[in-house]
């Protein structure tokens, strides 16, 4: 494969930790040309490596979000990769600053972010895998009801599975049973799937109290 320039975003921050080996994660979606040849490469064998030339980073968010009480991030598809490293630096300064309120060690002084509302949009729910488990590990270090992510699918509906499940009910009994699971889906803190595209003028855009300063990316 010879030497090629391809723009890829870092979807990770580096480890607390001291000690061992840093490691960055590049999410790529394949397609052709260089990223079907990439993905054929790291499928032949578990223990594959590519040689490469690191250059950068270009590029970010200007602007501290760390400063703003309550925080929107907005992503469609692959952009995820961009939200989802300042969805962990978020998260793991909140978690500090609650923890310097605690005095189990020193916080940062222009932390005063209390919550950080994600809304995902994709196209097929198989895509919500390529970082659930990221997600959910966000979820497990934050600070109690800090984060609430929220994942739309924009192709489709409800599977045949999730029909059948509610056979030989009426269609009220079904409706009834759909209000349910969004309500259930609606205070989890990770909730997928929401199928339809995203309301960002309505629900989904949230936002804080009156007075209350509000960051936004997309």
């Amino acid at each position: 494969m010879p030497w090629q320039s391809h723009p890829f975003t870092i979807a990770s921050i580096p480890s607390d930790s001291t000690s061992g080996e840093q490691e960055m994660v590049v999410l790529v979606r394949s397609a052709k040309g260089i990223t079907k040849r990439l993905l054929k490469h790291v499928s032949s064998s578990s223990s594959s490596s590519l040689p490469l030339f690191l250059d950068g980073p270009y590029g970010g968010i200007r602007t501290n979000l760390a400063q703003f009480e309550h925080v929107v991030l907005v992503a469609g598809g692959t952009g995820v990769t961009f939200i989802l490293p300042v969805l962990q630096d978020l998260v793991r300064r909140m978690r500090k600053a609650e923890q310097a309120k605690q005095g189990e060690q020193e916080g940062t002084s222009d932390m005063v972010c209390k919550s950080v509302q994600v809304v995902w949009s994709v196209r097929e729910k198989e895509c919500i895998s390529w970082v659930l488990p990221d997600l959910q590990k966000v979820i497990a270090d934050a600070p109690a009801s800090s984060v609430s992510i929220k994942v739309h699918v924009t192709r489709g509906g409800p599977g045949q599975k999730d029909i059948e499940s509610s056979s030989g009910s009426s269609s009220q009994d079904i409706d009834e049973k759909q209000s349910v699971d969004d309500e259930k889906k609606e205070a989890a803190a990770l909730s997928y799937p929401w199928f339809g595209r995203p309301n960002l003028r309505g629900g989904d855009r949230g936002g804080g109290e009156a007075g209350e300063d509000l960051g936004y990316s997309w």
